[in-house]
């Protein structure tokens, strides 16, 4: 990892901590007491401006990534990226989606069996996220790492939705579908890409996490155990974003969508 490489994630966190400052100061002034938004609202165009910056900063480096990558005849290039922070991140990963994958099992009642079932792949998925941080097992633990997480964030994705089915505002928890389901695609790129960032689907859907997730964590319907799961989803894809592959070293890229 050098500064040239980090723009990207550090950009995808600096968009992803200012739309969760101005999605606060949305959710606090632009409601109506009946749960409605308050039509002409600035704050409502800067924060979908917030929203589609997030994503199309994903979309427009995983497409650069591709464009300037070379394709390669399968030989992988060796893995020349800083170990501690990438471990680091992977830790504080399974710590906060194993603490809110038991957080949001102990505060609903009563349970259900989605519930119950994202509760222990959340738990699987930490699980994963521990042995990815390692490196002597890493390789044997990518594909079924990134499938536990993968399919922990699609069912939180759809217990959040199913949860605001009644919901007439979009912006009161679209936001966090779109993080959840970042992560996910992520996710499940990243085990088709074999735990390296190249390709249009790693690269656009770890930087479209990092900063959605950051943005969601102020959301007006995101309880404490939300936030730790998002986090974590956060910190899964941004070890992956810090290490973008240099422009003429030794990663390449190569699809893997």
């Amino acid at each position: 990892m050098n500064r040239t490489t980090a723009l990207p994630a550090v950009a995808a966190c600096v968009i992803g901590a200012a739309g969760a400052v101005l999605r606060l100061a949305h959710t606090r002034t632009c409601y109506e007491e009946s749960g409605f938004l308050l039509r002409h609202q600035p704050l409502t165009g800067l924060l979908i401006a917030a929203l589609l910056c997030s994503i199309l900063l994903g979309v427009i480096i995983g497409a650069v990534m591709v464009i300037r990558g070379r394709k390669t005849s399968g030989i992988d290039a060796p893995d020349t990226s800083d170990r501690g922070l990438p471990a680091a991140l992977y830790a504080g990963s399974a710590l906060l989606a194993a603490a809110g994958s038991v957080w949001q099992f102990l505060s609903s009642s009563p349970g259900t069996i989605l519930l119950t079932a994202s509760s222990v792949l959340g738990l699987a998925a930490a699980a994963g996220a521990a042995a990815l941080g390692h490196r002597s097992s890493s390789r044997r633990a990518l594909p079924w790492s990134c499938a536990a997480v993968g399919l922990f964030y699609c069912l939180e994705l759809i217990l959040h939705f199913a949860a605001n089915t009644l919901n007439p505002v979009v912006l009161s928890f679209g936001p966090e579908c779109l993080a959840l389901g970042a992560v996910s695609l992520f996710a499940f790129c990243l085990g088709t890409a074999r735990g390296r960032p190249r390709g249009f689907g790693t690269v656009c859907f770890g930087l479209c996490a990092v900063g959605l997730c950051l943005m969601s964590l102020s959301g007006p319907q995101i309880t404490w155990a939300d936030r730790l799961i998002l986090m974590a989803g956060a910190l899964f894809a941004l070890h992956t974003v810090l290490r973008l592959p240099r422009q003429g070293g030794a990663d390449v890229v190569s699809p893997d969508t």
